[in-house]
């Protein structure tokens, strides 16, 4: 981001003295000078008035066209998918703009296994009912999740190996979610097994059979859903073993409308030094394992995930220039407008990577963090991979409030723009 445009976020009464404005002038002549000056401090000063478009966070005069609402033609082949996963209130904001083409709600029910059988969520399905009414209004699909990592959230890596082993009891499972989707008018169903053959990550405790029957299973389920007429995703994992112990990758194209992974945060909260969240190299690398089995044309059932959650790491020895592997003695995940603020106000220096990913750093403290360069040569690479969109974790990291000044959703508007508007140019947020 321009310095000009920091000084306005940050000092408003000192960008009035820059802009040679007086304390007590008009709102339309403060309207005027602010966008001329910040149209000057950004070398765009040809006449034009400068004026932020917050849908696109780029300039009116510019490149960037106004977002548009998505048209959710879901049987044409070359319509990209957004699936973003609902995590808070985030999403009424995603839903106003059009930003999302799908939304995972959820888990709503939690799966009891004395009684083989679902309990509902109260809690969960009380904050979010609404979201999801706002987002089928806005023309999105609602999809229901199914799944999670641990049992007291919805249904474990355990019991989905269990009630996937035989005939019966993929039936009943096939009856009890199909129905909880029909009485929830949802429009799909999302299943979440992490994962099948290694449970929680842990293929030494996993059932050899559950590549199979994982097959079997989504089968029963696409049949249901296709009778009617609604979707069924499938969460994959990222990693070769995983994928080679428990997914049929081609057996399961045909019984699954869209495959999603969660290719962002390699890093690991557990690591003791400085890296990046996920490089574009990295997400490749892990992408290779999924497009082995698949030609072009199959790669329109996948999805490849993004965040908008930064990292923030504290290193071990003060540093004036950090570098990755630099070790760190403290690791937190923050909110995309939190570090914005920080460096706004604290001294950060930017280092731009759009290839490995971004740091900003003082001496002491390094955020690693996405922007819209780097998000572009993500997107860039899904499509020309053949993927069919994009899948979404970081709905309640995003600054849906524009704290930032980069307009509301800055990262999944960003995404959006560039998956939907042939790459238009985004400006960038912080540097």
């Amino acid at each position: 981001m321009s310095l000009c445009f920091v000084i306005f976020l940050v000092l408003p009464l000192r960008a009035l003295s820059i802009c040679k404005l007086p304390l007590n002038a008009s709102r339309g002549d403060l309207k005027s000078v602010v966008a001329n000056c910040i149209a000057d401090c950004l070398g765009l000063s040809s006449g034009k008035i400068c004026s932020v478009n917050y849908k696109t966070g780029g300039f009116v005069n510019q490149v960037c066209p106004v977002n548009r609402s998505f048209e959710q033609t879901f049987q044409v082949s070359n319509q990209k998918i957004m699936f973003c996963n609902v995590a808070n209130e985030n999403i009424n904001t995603a839903s106003k703009h059009n930003l999302c083409t799908h939304a995972a709600f959820g888990p709503w029910f939690r799966f009891n296994s004395a009684k083989t059988d679902f309990d509902p969520m109260q809690n969960v399905i009380g904050q979010q009912i609404k979201w999801k009414e706002t987002a089928q209004q806005r023309g999105a699909k609602a999809i229901l999740s199914f799944g999670s990592f641990d049992s007291e959230d919805g249904l474990d890596a355990a019991n989905w190996s269990i009630l996937a082993a035989n005939p019966d009891s993929r039936k009943i499972l096939t009856g009890q979610v199909v129905k909880l989707m029909d009485e929830n008018n949802f429009d799909g169903i999302s299943v979440y097994w992490q994962y099948s053959g290694c449970p929680n990550n842990n293929c030494v405790k996993g059932n050899k059979k559950d590549k199979e029957n994982l097959v079997l299973l989504m089968k029963s389920l696409f049949a249901a859903v296709k009778e009617r007429g609604k979707l069924l995703f499938l969460l994959l994992p990222h990693w070769d073993v995983y994928l080679n112990a428990g997914y049929d990758l081609l057996n399961l194209w045909n019984q699954v409308d869209y495959f999603f992974l969660k290719t962002f945060h390699y890093n690991e909260d557990g690591n003791s030094y400085l890296d990046y969240t996920t490089s574009l190299n990295k997400i490749k690398l892990n992408m290779a394992f999924v497009r082995q089995p698949f030609n072009r044309t199959q790669m329109r059932k996948v999805l490849a995930g993004f965040t908008s959650s930064i990292v923030l790491y504290k290193l071990a020895k003060p540093n004036v220039k950090p570098k990755m592997k630099d070790r760190s003695v403290d690791i937190s995940k923050h909110y995309f407008n939190k570090m914005c603020k920080s460096v706004f106000i604290g001294n950060f220096t930017l280092l731009l990577d759009d290839t490995n990913g971004n740091f900003a750093h003082n001496t002491t403290h390094v955020y690693a963090y996405e922007d819209s360069n780097s998000l572009k040569m993500k997107v860039d690479y899904s499509r020309s991979a053949g993927m069919g969109g994009l899948y979404y974790d970081g709905i309640s990291q995003d600054d849906a409030s524009n704290d930032c000044g980069c307009g509301p959703m800055p990262i999944l508007r960003i995404a959006s723009e560039l998956l939907h508007g042939g790459g238009c140019d985004v400006k960038q947020c912080l540097n």
